[in-house]
């Protein structure tokens, strides 16, 4: 068995200190990265709550270099709205006793699951889970999407839209508590008298609304405002 060579090792042994202390450090360095890379993701999860899966990368920018032998003490990020680009305010301890604050610029990538067309939907089609189905998709290329939590229940489609686009919030509105063409149950008011007759809605409205109306016994036109789904009163 060959003999060890102690002596050629000796310069070795002298180096190891130093090797176990920069390989701490850079350990150490490595955790405090981790932990405030950890902590902006969990705000920025609890900012945006329609974010299902958000990765962040950091941007190398000039200037913004971190001191040797940093600790990170704090992180700021502030409120803001969904954007391809965050800034994390890093409040930094260095090894030599400095104190300093730096930036640090975020790369942002945001999936979510978002309803899509099913089929070809025509304007003033009521929705339905059936006429939906859920896609996951880059948030930040899509402008107020309807999420997979949002009611839909009331709403229906104010525009013509195609199958697989993508809805969004401006494509839809309230559905009409009476629509136009609708027969109406007018309740009229004449002092303390009450009656009650059928009349032809000219307009669709919501609840609150003023409804323009036609007395399906006589033809006569007159003002009711919209009560409840297919009611309205007026007052004479």
């Amino acid at each position: 068995m060959p003999q060890l060579d102690c002596q050629a090792l000796r310069p070795l042994y002298k180096c190891l200190p130093i090797l176990t202390v920069a390989l701490l450090m850079s350990v150490t360095a490595r955790a405090a990265a981790l932990n405030w890379h950890q902590q902006v993701h969990s705000e920025l999860l609890a900012q945006w709550p329609e974010v299902d899966d958000l990765s962040l990368s950091e941007i190398d920018l000039p200037g913004d270099s971190a001191c040797r032998d940093e600790r990170v003490t704090q992180v700021s990020i502030g409120k803001r709205p969904l954007s391809p680009r965050v800034a994390a305010r890093l409040e930094q301890s260095c090894g030599n006793g400095e104190h300093r604050t730096i930036t640090k610029w975020l790369s942002v990538q945001a999936r979510g699951d978002v309803w899509v067309a099913a089929r070809d939907l025509p304007v003033g089609i009521t929705l339905t889970p059936d006429l939906l189905v859920k896609r996951r998709v880059d948030l930040l290329q899509v402008v107020a999407p309807v999420r997979d939590e949002t009611p839909l229940q009331g709403l229906e489609t104010a525009l013509a839209i195609q199958g697989g686009v993508i809805v969004t919030k401006s494509m839809l509105r309230r559905t009409p508590d009476v629509r136009v063409g609708q027969e109406v149950i007018v309740t009229v008011r004449v002092n303390r008298v009450h009656l009650s007759t059928k009349a032809i809605s000219q307009n669709s409205a919501m609840v609150g609304e003023k409804v323009l109306v036609s007395a399906i016994s006589s033809g006569a036109e007159f003002h009711a405002i919209v009560t409840g789904p297919g009611s309205a009163e007026a007052r004479l």
